[in-house]
């Protein structure tokens, strides 16, 4: 991870990194792209990062915001913020929900996972909310785009998305 980021060079960019599109392919197919945008908020802060990623594993029809207390990585605990969660819960669309965060047996999800550990050694400690869409329109997909993002005015905060459309 540390030498991903630190092989990545990306060209400097002025003012505050708000969004970050990452992709999910696993370290080894697409672990350098993904460090390029780490390497940008390397050493940067933030209270708080939204994790936008699909589902493979697990089908349902609503944008699936976690309600556990943490994910756990090799590297340690990330916090969720459950209040923050709760600020962009929205009816039927935007449920809280272990859906797609949580998967029984052996059947594991990587595109959310992938993304902490790079999370961790980019920019240390955060609060995060995560996001699991599967069968998610392009409306639902909008609407927690534009919720996440109000919310993230509040503080600073990174948004970090899988290459979906509509998001």
């Amino acid at each position: 991870m540390d030498d991903l980021i630190a092989h990545a060079t990306p060209p400097a960019l002025e003012g505050t990194i708000q969004t970050l599109v990452s992709p999910h392919a696993g370290y080894d197919f697409s672990g350098a792209v993904a460090a390029y945008g780490y390497a940008l908020v390397k050493g940067r802060h933030y209270d708080r990062v939204v994790v936008i990623a699909p589902s493979h594993v697990d089908g349902f029809s609503f944008v699936s915001v976690f309600n556990g207390e943490a994910y756990q990585t090799p590297l340690g605990t990330v916090p969720v913020d459950k209040a923050f969660c709760k600020k962009i819960v929205s009816g039927d669309t935007i449920q809280l929900s272990s859906r797609g965060h949580v998967i029984p047996g052996d059947r594991g999800e990587h595109a959310l996972e992938d993304q902490l550990p790079f999370l961790q050694r980019a920019i240390g400690d955060f609060a995060k909310l995560a996001a699991g869409i599967k069968q998610a329109s392009a409306s639902m997909r909008s609407q927690l785009s534009k919720e996440a993002a109000k919310a993230l005015r509040q503080k600073a905060g990174l948004r970090v998305r899988q290459p979906l459309p509509g998001i």
